[in-house]
């Protein structure tokens, strides 16, 4: 399943759930930044990915169940996410940050290891690398990112509230409200 934000045909438009931002399938974002609410400059084409939080219950009894699992239902939403340049520039240094990092504990380790630093202390210090640009990733992508897709709409959460205030509460089209 996937919803492109084309806006061509479409007569229901975006709106707020109180801090979640739904996005009807087919709508386009507005050009204005959804962290800050400032006029934006090129969008973010993104995918988004959702399952339902009790697909994690799959995890205990093997990862690779879960992956599966997560592969087959999960659903899709390619959304053009407008941002400002402040905002856009934060996410790609973050992207890279979290990436130099996470690419960059395997250099180290090699680097310790050829300093004669302890076996132990080289992957302590390697793995630390590593999880912290886990973290650094996880962090920006979690920044903006759905709660809920089916085949009607995209929810979202981390849009500001000067962007959410700029958008009609509820169900901003009845093609939107019979739908739902």
């Amino acid at each position: 399943m996937s919803i492109f934000a084309s806006g061509i045909g479409s007569t229901a438009t975006a709106y707020r759930d109180g801090k979640i931002l739904v996005v009807p399938s087919g709508t386009s974002l507005p050009s204005i930044c959804v962290k800050c609410g400032e006029p934006s400059g090129k969008s973010l084409i993104k995918t988004f990915r959702w399952h339902s939080p009790w697909l994690y219950l799959l995890i205990l009894p093997g990862l690779l169940f879960y992956v599966i699992a997560a592969l087959v239902v999960q659903k899709k939403a390619r959304i053009d996410v407008p941002f400002c340049g402040s905002h856009r520039s934060w996410r790609t240094r973050m992207n890279m940050a979290g990436a130099v990092l996470l690419i960059g504990s395997l250099p180290t380790s090699f680097l310790l290891a050829s300093l004669e630093v302890n076996g132990g202390v080289t992957a302590l210090i390697a793995v630390a690398i590593a999880f912290f640009g886990l973290i650094v990733l996880a962090i920006v992508g979690s920044s903006f990112s759905p709660v809920y897709i089916d085949e009607t709409c995209a929810k979202f959460k981390g849009a500001g509230e000067k962007f959410l205030s700029l958008l009609p509460r509820g169900a901003a089209s009845p093609m939107v409200a019979s739908k739902q």
